[in-house]
């Protein structure tokens, strides 16, 4: 059998390559359901250097492409359990910044290559679409810096997980991508986890902020002096300072001359707080 490859511009700028092996490319899911699947997250996630130019590649596991990982007993290829409906870490079969590969298995798959065709189900379609959630939720941690860190604010994001985070799989990078799977995926996956265990945004309201605006965050604090920072059920907040330096002795001695505390909330909303009349208040900006 031969892989065949259709490339799409679909919604928001993605580029979706399906690699499949029968009369249509619709076997690794049609343009509508995915454009379907990309609405769902993209509401949560509306911005155009997240999705512009993002490459989803859909393949067929049946196709020889693939024979390569077969050899090399690539773990996402063995961990598929052919018995078990719903998410499987094998559903993911590679991520970066720029592309991601979800793999949609025939009924009955095995590793071992046929030489004839296996039916790829509605039901197995389905939870292959259900599983981008899950898997974009690892290149929206990565992106973001949760889990990696690097600069002061990506470092504040990351402590903050740490306190709201919940435990699936005693995995940071699993539970996030289950976490994002559950708050912002599509109406199959809305509000569980694969393992079906509830996960309700009402039970975990500063987990859902920080995963809604900590894309945002870290893109426009990056450069930012940032003092401390606050995450409240609805909203997170940072203090930002500006400095002066003061000659002494021929060493620049940095002196906090500005200190502002901003705000935004999980609408992505921003506001500045001030003091009036001995209280605390904001206003939009």
């Amino acid at each position: 059998m031969i892989t065949k490859v259709r490339v799409d511009e679909v919604k928001f700028g993605i580029i979706l390559t399906r690699k499949y092996l029968g009369d249509s490319a619709d076997e690794v899911g049609s343009i509508d359901q995915w454009n379907e699947v990309f609405s769902e997250i993209y509401a949560h996630i509306p911005y155009k250097s997240v999705w512009k130019g993002f490459r989803v590649n859909a393949i067929n596991m049946d196709s020889e492409l693939l024979d390569e990982e077969s050899k090399r007993n690539a773990s996402n290829l063995q961990d598929y359990d052919t018995k078990k409906e719903g998410y499987q870490v094998a559903a993911g079969l590679y991520f970066n910044r720029e592309r991601l590969d979800i793999a949609f298995f025939p009924l009955f798959w095995t590793i071992e290559p046929v030489d004839y065709d296996r039916e790829i189900t509605d039901r197995k379609r389905q939870d292959a679409l259900n599983n981008f959630a899950h898997e974009f939720g690892h290149h929206l941690a990565r992106i973001s810096g949760i889990v990696t860190g690097g600069s002061v604010i990506r470092n504040e994001l990351n402590k903050h997980y740490m306190n709201v985070k919940t435990t699936f799989n005693d995995s940071i990078g699993e539970g996030i991508a289950e976490e994002i799977r559950a708050f912002f995926g599509d109406s199959e996956t809305f509000g569980t986890l694969s393992n079906k265990v509830p996960l309700k945004i009402e039970d975990h309201p500063k987990l859902y902020t920080l995963l809604r605006v900590m894309y945002p965050i870290q893109a426009h604090l990056a450069s930012k002096n940032i003092a401390k920072t606050l995450l409240w059920d609805k909203e997170f907040l940072w203090n930002e300072v500006g400095f002066k330096y003061t000659d002494i002795d021929g060493d620049g001695m940095p002196e906090v001359v500005d200190s502002v505390w901003y705000s935004m909330d999980r609408n992505w909303k921003r506001y500045v707080w001030y003091r009036e009349n001995g209280k605390w208040m904001k206003r939009s900006i």
